[in-house]
């Protein structure tokens, strides 16, 4: 019997539709695809169920379970998220979108330890990445409330100071005491000192304690600025900063145009080290700056590196009027006055388009007014850990249903725990812009501009 030859006819048909039938396939979006454009449109329900389908696929796949933790906190399912966000992590360390979002979390369940340790990571990231200012800005405000609460920690605490414990070489710089009529004068106060901070910061044999902390200390203590003049004051406050010496000094005019910067060192034993003056046009308030700078240089015989003159030699402005701006806006920022703070600052930045600082700071300012909008009190940020945990199981009351979710979706039989990070150790208290303990950021500045001549003698390292 004879087989019937196969016909070839429908051939290239078949093998067309297969081809189309896999193209189809292949390009349809993935669950995950459409999880992720769900949840960018904010349909976190569409997102969810999306989600879940792709970790039915594929329960290892560390970028779902990393988005199904986004969507989750959306969805204000913070538990299951903080966990999801952690289980992801192992996976995908150094995440920015992992650092993020457990850093709100902990922010909404009042660690503002936990926070901060989170948001930290920024500096990591490239400085085109778009999480990059966000998480700074998140950084920054939480450290001026953290501050707020330590000060008081601290007063609470000063009989327990071991003064001992105070680093060598560590350094405070009060205000400068107005002892003028002359009411244009009483913005440099505060602002010649965050020149000096500034400065004195890139001096790696110096610690510097930050300007916010002297300031908060001082609110707390309701000193006027002549307060500040008192030795047995400043030795205290030193103490209480964790500052071996202190530089406190007086502003005095000399006419309308004139003016004399007097300036001592003491250490926290209420000894004196020396003492200068310095005179000079109020036009150039910079210069005068300067020659103060290397005459502590001198006081406190440190040998300069090359590198670090060159970097305490750059200016911030020549403009006064901008610097005045910028001081006020110094005023206002210490006392969380966010929107009055962003408009002087960029006021300054207006006089003066090279006031880099002066633009970083209304930024700031401006993101900072932004959050404090959206965020609980100062208080709930850093509460006891058995303030923490009364809160937090209130919180994780209404999850139940995640639970739920998680334990169909097998997460419990895979093990994952909700994992919270170590608290940043006491007294790691950094700049704004820093991660060193308890300084002034060495980077943080006045901006890039030029250099001038001065005219106090300052030894160099060999």
């Amino acid at each position: 019997m004879k087989k019937k030859a196969v016909s070839l006819k429908y051939f290239p048909l078949l093998t067309i539709l297969i081809f189309l039938i896999g193209l189809v396939y292949h390009c349809a979006p993935s669950a995950y695809m459409q999880g992720h454009r769900a949840l960018e449109q904010g349909d976190y329900d569409q997102a969810l169920e999306y989600y879940k389908t792709a970790l039915e696929q594929n329960i290892y796949d560390a970028e779902v379970i990393r988005d199904l933790g986004i969507t989750l906190y959306f969805k204000d399912r913070l538990k299951v998220a903080l966990g999801l966000l952690s289980l992801a992590e192992k996976k995908l360390p150094g995440d920015a979108n992992i650092y993020y979002y457990k850093g709100l979390i902990y922010q909404k369940y009042g660690k503002g330890d936990e926070a901060i340790r989170q948001f930290r990571h920024y500096d990591e990231l490239s400085l085109l990445h778009p999480l990059r200012k966000e998480m700074e800005n998140r950084l920054g405000y939480l450290l001026h409330q953290k501050m707020r609460v330590d000060t008081k920690k601290m007063l609470q605490n000063e009989r327990n100071l071991d003064a001992l414990q105070i680093p060598a070489n560590s350094l405070a710089v009060f205000y400068f005491s107005n002892m003028s009529d002359n009411t244009h004068f009483v913005p440099l106060q505060k602002g010649l000192a965050d020149m000096i901070i500034t400065d004195l910061s890139q001096i790696k044999s110096l610690t510097i304690v930050e300007r916010i902390r002297m300031d908060l200390l001082i609110q707390e203590l309701q000193l006027g600025m002549s307060g500040l003049m008192d030795k047995a004051t400043a030795a205290r406050m030193g103490r209480l900063l964790g500052a071996e010496k202190v530089v406190s000094g007086t502003l005095v005019g000399l006419g309308d145009h004139i003016i004399r910067i007097d300036m001592g060192i003491i250490d926290s034993k209420n000894n004196s080290i020396g003492n200068e003056k310095i005179s000079g046009s109020l036009e150039q308030f910079y210069q005068l700056e300067k020659d103060i700078v290397f005459k502590l240089v001198a006081l406190l015989r440190i040998k300069l590196t090359s590198a670090e003159r060159q970097t305490i030699e750059k200016i911030p402005t020549k403009n006064l009027l901008a610097f005045m701006a910028y001081c006020r806006g110094l005023d206002f920022e210490d006392h969380g006055n966010w929107r009055e703070a962003q408009q002087e600052f960029s006021k300054a930045h207006q006089q003066d388009p090279g006031f880099y600082s002066a633009q970083q700071k209304a930024q700031a300012n401006a993101a900072y007014r932004q959050i404090a909008a959206k965020t609980a009190p100062v208080a709930r940020y850093f509460v006891t850990a058995s303030q923490g945990e009364i809160r937090q199981k209130h919180a994780m009351q209404s999850i139940s249903p995640a639970k739920k979710f998680m334990i169909n979706s097998g997460f419990d039989r895979k093990g994952m725990l909700f994992r919270a990070g170590n608290n940043v150790g006491r007294g790691f208290v950094p700049g704004l812009e820093s991660r060193k303990p308890v300084t002034e950021s060495k980077l943080a500045g006045f901006g890039n501009s030029t250099t001038i001549e001065f005219r106090i003698p300052v030894p160099l390292k060999p």
